[in-house]
């Protein structure tokens, strides 16, 4: 599992939610062109569990600690409560040893097909959360969805 951050049009977001949306990749490349406004990843599902779950909950961050169960699609308000809970994640993170992380494997892909360069733990989470506050900037100017999951 893998866990990534997007943004949306309203409309498509209510489309997103409709179960009878039946989706195919015709339709999901139409729906990126049309409404998507932002995409990024953010952690495969131990990472997020681990360095994002689990001190969202320790530090009662109420729209973080519920992405890794139920996801999380907010607008409005929200978006500046998640941006707090972002800080204070921030903060926490200052504060830990990454030493004893294993550094992660990221894939380049263009002109240098599919090389691979090891990125340590910090500086993939200060980077995640980074495009987590980019999509914030992007919901907020479009008066938009914000989904993490």
């Amino acid at each position: 599992m893998a866990f990534g951050v997007t943004v949306n049009r309203r409309a498509g977001s209510a489309m997103l939610q409709d179960p009878r949306t039946e989706w195919d990749e015709a339709l999901a490349i139409w729906f990126r062109e049309q409404y998507e406004l932002y995409e990024n990843p953010i952690a495969g599902g131990s990472t997020f569990f681990d360095h994002w779950r689990q001190p969202a909950m320790r530090l009662n961050l109420n729209l973080l600690s519920r992405v890794y169960d139920q996801g999380l699609s907010i607008d409005g308000a929200q978006l500046g409560e998640l941006l707090e809970e972002l800080r204070h994640l921030e903060a926490y993170w200052k504060t830990c040893d990454f030493s004893d992380c294993e550094p992660l494997l990221y894939t380049e892909i263009g002109e240098k097909a599919h090389e691979g360069r090891l990125v340590p733990m910090e500086e993939h989470l200060f980077e995640r959360l980074g495009y987590l506050r980019e999509a914030i900037q992007v919901a907020r100017k479009h008066d938009a969805v914000l989904s993490v999951g």
